[in-house]
């Protein structure tokens, strides 16, 4: 049994005490007339701010934060069982490029979350974008192996022209981010897993694909940096049912991050993606 350390206690404490029931976002949404102009209760964002927490203290006991992330907006207009196979077709493409050999490792590990498009007037409508959250591409096991694997090798020779990696781009955001849209625009093998990769046909123009890499000096509802990218992609979950629709079950289960229902009217619902796999 894994032991919390002493400073998740502490946040833990914290996000008790805290009128958002976060620990992470800033000490201005303690203040008492912060939310007299908010559209929701008090009680929709608490539980808003446990989900927020809960994801956040997830990445940092996994030792992950995500360097950015992809906005994607599909050239035609796909409803939510359409949008789930395109996420689907964009994790098969990443991990036969980037764990061709389906080790124990994940290729790209990453968070992927549905969000309705609204109309002009700011009103939701039937069909999604999604809102990747991606961290970096393993290193060691990956990037700077001694022997590169052929899919990894081609996407560095197509991205930089060189047999290699810098050792000083290693970890560089910017490269992540070329090598993981390298991977989704040019998937490995079409041959052998092309009915997976014919939803990605809806994503080839340039405009499709947008990226917002984390700024420690930018904030989205109080969050900063990285914690500001997991504000963003939750700003619409406020209850459970939400959290069903709106987040991806398959990169929570990679990444054996198991979420407790946040609806207080459900709090001994079962979520179908709280297993370890």
């Amino acid at each position: 049994m894994k032991v919390a350390s002493q400073k998740q206690r502490f946040r833990k404490h914290i996000s008790k005490r805290s009128q958002t029931r976060s620990a992470n976002d800033s000490p201005i949404k303690e203040k008492p007339h912060y939310y007299d102009k908010k559209s929701c209760s008090l009680h929709l964002i608490q539980q808003q701010g446990e989900l927020r927490d809960n994801i956040i203290e997830k990445l940092h006991s996994l030792d992950l934060a995500p360097f950015g992330m992809l906005t994607i907006r599909p050239a035609r207009n796909l409803g939510l069982h359409l949008i789930r196979d395109l996420a689907l077709a964009i994790n098969i493409a990443l991990e036969n490029r980037y764990n061709p050999r389906y080790k124990k490792h994940w290729g790209s590990p990453h968070l992927t979350f549905y969000e309705r498009d609204s109309n002009a007037k700011g009103t939701p409508i039937w069909h999604y974008n999604i809102h990747i959250l991606f961290c970096k591409l393993p290193v060691v096991k990956e990037l700077n192996q001694k022997k590169l694997t052929y899919p990894v090798e081609q996407a560095v020779k197509a991205i930089l022209n060189k047999d290699r990696i810098p050792m000083n781009m290693l970890t560089s955001s910017n490269i992540h981010q070329s090598m993981i849209e390298y991977g989704i625009r040019h998937p490995f093998d079409p041959e052998g897993y092309g009915s997976y990769y014919k939803m990605l046909e809806t994503i080839q123009q340039e405009h499709c694909l947008e990226w917002s890499l984390s700024d420690q000096e930018k904030c989205f509802d109080g969050f900063f940096g990285w914690r500001g990218l997991v504000s963003y992609v939750t700003k619409d979950i406020f209850t459970t049912d939400q959290m069903m629709d709106h987040i991806d079950p398959k990169t929570m289960k990679r990444l054996k991050m198991k979420l407790k229902s946040i609806d207080s009217s459900n709090t001994s619902r079962d979520l179908s993606f709280a297993i370890d796999i």
